[in-house]
C-alpha cells in the first residue's frame, strides 16, 4: 500500500496544501523529498493517520486527542489516494486505487469524509470510506509494549520484559525502553500517559534519559542521582513540544528568572520573565504567519494581546479542551505582548 496524492486542510504548519508523490497513476517516485521543520513533521503526521483504519483512529483519539487544527474552531481536512499493491510482488497484479479521507472535528475526533466533501475529483480512483481494521502504521502508533507494577502500567521496550537498569548498565537504555518519546508523550497529553512514562522512568532512575523526560513532562529531574541539574536546561523555562508554549513549566514559584528569545515550535523567539510571585513579562516575536499558541501565564485570568507599538488588542481565542491555551493570529516580522487584565 501506497499514496499517490495527500490533500490537507487546515493542519497546523501545513495550511491547505497539496502534496503529490507520484509522476502520475501508477507510478510512484522513488523519492519524495520532504521540507526541513516542523512541516516535515506534520505531513509525516498526516500521512501516519491516512495508514489507520477508523478503529485504530478511534483508540487513538481516546488514548492521545489529536490536535492538528491550525485553527481551533474549524475541521481538519485530510483527503488521499491510497494504492493497495506491494510494488516488490512478483506476481502480476491490479492495483486498486482508492479515494479516501478524514473529516476531523472537535476534540481530536475524525469521521470519515463524506464524497460529498472531497475536494479533487480523480475518475481513475474509486470513492469510498477508510477500513476498519488494522495497518502497519497503526500498530506503530499505537503499539508501546508496557509493563504492569503494583503502581499501574509503565511502558517498556519489549512486550513481557520489565524496563530495568542493573549497576554498571551502560547506553543500554534503548533496548529496555522505547527511547524518548518527548514529542509523543508532552505535557499536553493525556494524564494517564504521562504516569505511565514517568513510572517507567522511575524505574530507570539512573539512566542518562531519566532527567530529561521527567522534565520535559512537566517534573523536576531527581538530582540524588548525580545527573543534571534542571536549571540547566532551557525546556525548565519554555517548553513547546507538543506545538503550545508552556512557560516556566519547572521552574519554582520561589525563582526569580528571566529568558531572552527561546526558539519555540511554529516559528517563535519566546521572551518572558518571572518573579517570586509571578509571571510578570511575556512577548513573543513572529518568524512565520502561524498561529500562536500559548498557555494561559496566569491561569483563571483574563488575558489581552497587543503587538508592539500599538495599542489595540489582537483577536484571541482560549483553548479549554486541555488546559487553559491563548489562541492567536501573528504575521511574520512581527512582535505581540500578552498581559493579564482584570488584577
Amino acid at each position: 500500500m501506497y499514496y499517490e496524492r495527500l490533500l490537507v486542510g487546515n493542519v497546523r504548519y501545513l495550511g491547505n496544501s497539496a502534496h503529490d508523490f507520484a509522476i502520475g497513476p501508477g507510478h510512484l517516485r522513488r523519492w519524495n523529498l520532504f521540507p526541513a521543520g516542523s512541516s516535515s513533521s506534520a505531513l509525516l503526521r498526516a500521512l501516519a493517520l491516512a495508514g489507520l483504519g477508523q478503529r485504530q483512529l478511534e483508540r487513538l483519539a481516546q488514548r492521545s486527542p489529536l490536535s492538528l487544527a491550525e485553527r481551533v474552531d474549524q475541521p481538519v481536512h485530510l483527503e488521499f489516494v491510497q494504492v493497495r499493491h506491494a510494488l516488490q510482488e512478483r506476481e502480476a497484479t491490479s492495483p486498486v486505487r482508492r479515494h479516501l479521507g478524514w473529516w476531523g472535528g472537535e476534540g481530536g475526533q475524525f469521521s470519515a469524509l463524506p464524497k460529498s466533501a472531497m475536494r479533487q475529483r480523480d475518475p481513475a480512483a474509486r470513492a469510498g470510506r477508510p477500513d476498519l481494521g488494522r495497518s502497519n502504521v497503526g500498530r506503530l502508533l499505537l503499539g508501546y509494549a508496557t509493563w504492569r507494577t503494583a503502581e499501574g502500567l509503565e511502558y517498556a521496550g519489549q512486550p513481557g520484559v520489565e524496563p530495568t537498569r542493573l549497576p554498571g548498565d551502560h547506553f543500554g537504555e534503548p533496548a529496555m525502553y522505547p527511547a524518548l518519546l518527548a514529542d509523543e508523550i508532552n505535557l499536553d497529553s493525556p494524564q494517564e500517559q504521562k504516569e505511565m512514562m514517568l513510572r517507567a522512568v522511575k524505574a530507570l532512575r539512573t539512566a542518562g534519559v531519566a532527567s530529561e523526560t521527567t522534565l520535559l513532562l512537566g517534573v523536576a529531574p531527581d538530582t540524588t542521582t548525580g545527573r543534571r541539574r534542571t536549571s540547566d536546561d532551557a525546556e525548565a523555562l519554555c517548553n513547546s513540544r507538543s506545538g503550545r508554549i508552556h512557560l516556566f513549566p519547572v521552574s519554582p514559584s520561589a525563582d526569580v528568572v528571566a529568558f531572552r528569545n527561546f526558539q519555540a515550535r511554529g516559528g517563535f523567539l519566546v521572551t518572558a520573565c518571572k518573579n517570586a510571585g509571578r509571571v510578570y513579562h511575556v512577548e513573543i516575536q513572529s518568524r512565520r504567519d502561524n498561529p500562536c499558541r500559548v498557555m494561559n501565564p496566569w491561569p483563571g485570568k483574563p488575558v489581552i494581546v497587543h503587538e508592539a507599538g500599538r495599542m489595540e488588542h489582537v483577536p484571541i481565542q482560549v483553548d479549554k479542551s486541555n488546559g487553559e491555551c491563548v489562541v492567536f493570529a501573528t504575521r511574520a516580522g512581527h512582535t505581540y505582548s500578552l498581559e493579564q487584565t482584570g488584577g
